[in-house]
């Protein structure tokens, strides 16, 4: 049985966390352009990891959804809150050049690909254990339905993300000032989006 995460979605909401933040980038006065965006990036990274309501939380439960999840039963803000229990973040360093700037953050975190592998091996013993229930039972094979059997996979898959251990990635995010705002990078942005829980 398989069961699809739709990364291209959670991507987005990669790309929702950190280019929602663009706007706000504005230097201050008497602020460092490392100050700003420190301050930013902060902000933007403890709401994620409050699990607190916002834009990232809102397209990530959508992106589980339509990925399919919610076939399984599974609540998408559950599923949300799943994953993200125990992330962290550091931002390592911000090295400001001219109007050009990196920010290297390191996300510990749990791996969505681990959590499938994970997942499978859990799938798997359980399709072995229902196979051989039918063999032994086959009066009781009628009583088992496809809902009861997708329900079930959402609950392994829950187990799945309990069972996952956390594990750091490194990633950088590229700005660059435009006028007076410092404007994170797109192309960086969709990396980070993408890595931040591959």
């Amino acid at each position: 049985m398989k069961t699809k995460i739709n990364f291209k979605t959670l991507l987005v909401c990669g790309l929702v966390l950190v280019l929602g933040a663009s706007a706000m980038l504005a230097a201050c006065g008497g602020s460092s352009a490392e100050d700003v965006i420190r301050k930013v990036l902060s902000g933007e990274l403890d709401e994620l990891k409050s699990g607190a309501d916002g834009d990232f939380k809102t397209e990530a439960v959508k992106g589980f959804l339509e990925g399919g999840m919610g076939e399984l039963g599974l609540d998408g803000e559950e599923l949300f809150l799943a994953l993200i229990d125990g992330f962290s973040y550091t931002i390592d360093e911000i090295v400001v050049d001219g109007k050009e700037a990196v920010a290297k953050v390191t996300f510990n975190r749990k791996s969505l690909t681990t959590a499938l592998e994970i997942y499978g091996e859990l799938a798997e013993d359980y399709l072995a254990d229902l196979e051989a229930f039918i063999i032994e039972n086959p009066a009781a094979a009628a009583d088992i339905t496809e809902e009861s059997i997708m329900s079930d996979q959402g609950v392994l898959f829950l187990e799945a993300l309990e069972y996952t251990p956390l594990s750091p990635v490194s990633l950088e995010l590229l700005y660059e000032k435009i006028g007076n705002v410092w404007t994170p990078d797109e192309d960086s942005a969709m990396t980070m989006g993408e890595k931040m829980f591959e």
